[in-house]
């Protein structure tokens, strides 16, 4: 499909089947889910595009100063932009 719409855009022909037939595929079944342990995770692991990083501000700024478990962040986002980050989530939280 997303091959027959490049070459639509680019002039080409393109072949349409008609009537093709539709499968239709019985509801799956809801995912089962493991109990949830009430323990305490060692780490935490946040990453985010270049645009995510205000949803980052807002996931950083809700931590409590007393949250005591390390958080890894990855943040793709080009690397003049990497020092304006970090001086933000620097004055952005404790």
């Amino acid at each position: 499909m997303v091959q027959s719409l490049g070459r639509a855009r680019r002039g080409e022909r393109i072949r349409v089947i008609e009537n093709s037939p539709i499968t239709h595929r019985p509801p799956a079944a809801p995912p089962t889910l493991r109990p949830f342990e009430n323990t305490k995770p060692s780490v935490i692991a946040i990453s985010s595009s270049t645009v995510g990083s205000q949803a980052l501000f807002e996931v950083l700024t809700r931590l409590s100063p007393k949250f005591d478990v390390s958080v890894l962040i990855t943040q793709h986002m080009p690397k003049t932009f990497t020092n304006a980050l970090a001086g933000n989530l620097s004055t952005r939280t404790d």
